[in-house]
């Protein structure tokens, strides 16, 4: 497979959520105390049942699908603000997928680094803590910074910090709505890894297509060989 233009890049952009942090560990706690939510409300449903009514969502492109999954189960008994109130994500149970410090390590050497993504408060702290702030020329997690995807202020202030064209970046991401659509309408490269609960999306059109597809973070290495 072989892409020159993305290959003689000089700045990736990475989002984070099911692309380089494995947000499984943490979703099944969460999911667990939505289970939870909804059976107080009297409403009986598994947490396969959540899994799939997110995955229907996020398939459709609901920008909010974790929330509209437990909305669409509660048959309306729960709204946003109810689920907000009463369940949390564990960011602590965040944790990165297999090998992704030395995968970074190895592309920071050829190529600027940097983070595009819809995140709560304290992205650059969790970077930190999980080890890998260090390859990144800058980090731009959205509650932080007040904008997000798929805004195209936030591609735009990337570019900015970069001082680079989009010509001259790949974004790398697992939302053909948030991370590949957004980036190719400024004119990077783009990178699909399917992982996650968005991997059911389906183009669109011409401009949800990514220039490549993997099934994986780990495969992204191959790439760049």
């Amino acid at each position: 497979m072989d892409h020159p233009r993305i290959r003689n890049a000089k700045w990736l952009f990475f989002d984070l959520g099911e692309t380089l942090v494995d947000e499984r560990p943490a979703l099944f706690e969460w999911t667990k105390s939505c289970v939870t939510l909804l059976d107080g409300i009297g409403v009986s449903a598994t947490a396969e049942d959540l899994d799939q009514a997110i995955r229907n969502a996020a398939t459709d492109f609901d920008p909010k699908a974790m929330l509209t999954g437990v909305m669409a189960l509660s048959g309306g008994l729960l709204n946003a603000e109810i689920i907000r109130r009463d369940t949390s994500m564990p960011t602590d149970l965040l944790v990165l997928f297999p090998d992704v410090e030395d995968l970074l390590a190895t592309l920071s050497q050829r190529y600027s680094l940097g983070i595009v993504a819809n995140q709560s408060p304290g992205t650059i702290k969790r970077c930190e803590d999980w080890g890998i702030a260090r390859y990144f020329e800058f980090i731009l997690g959205s509650a932080d910074v007040g904008l997000a995807k798929p805004d195209p202020a936030i591609f735009q202030m990337a570019l900015n910090q970069a001082g680079c064209t989009g010509g001259e970046a790949v974004m790398i991401g697992d939302r053909l709505d948030n991370d590949i659509r957004p980036a190719r309408k400024f004119g990077l490269s783009t990178i699909r890894v399917l992982q996650g609960y968005y991997t059911g999306q389906q183009p669109r059109d011409d401009i949800d297509v990514a220039d490549i597809t993997i099934p994986g973070i780990a495969e992204l290495a191959s790439i760049f060989d």
